[in-house]
């Protein structure tokens, strides 16, 4: 299975990786960025700084909590840490998607892959 893939699964069932809360999402995919080498969620923060969420100087972390307007490790009911799950997973979504078009048909100034 590729990352993608993966990601997808995960995102569609998160339970099944014991990811409950924003929080633990938020760490898997981190996780999951680092074990790419920070490759898989690259550019990232720029894109959600450049749909409001503040300055590029904050972590995507940070900018997402922002977005979501709800905070990691706050006591929360089960129906929100879904709708905080839900809301999360789709920005990532909406990244990935944007990103693939992007490097399909660069434009300047867009997000670019790394080179060799």
């Amino acid at each position: 299975m590729d990352n993608a893939s993966r990601l997808a699964d995960v995102m569609r069932r998160p339970g099944m990786y014991g990811i409950a809360t924003l929080e633990h999402a938020m760490m898997f995919v981190g996780g999951f960025d680092a074990a790419t080498e920070f490759t898989f969620l690259e550019g990232f923060g720029k894109w959600l700084a450049a749909k409001g969420a503040g300055g590029e100087n904050q972590t995507w972390m940070s900018l997402v909590t922002r977005m979501i307007g709800r905070h990691p490790g706050e006591s929360r009911r089960g129906d929100v840490d879904e709708e905080s799950l839900n809301l999360f997973f789709g920005l990532v979504r909406g990244f990935l998607d944007e990103r693939r078009k992007m490097w399909a048909d660069p434009a300047p100034g867009k997000f670019e892959p790394r080179g060799p």
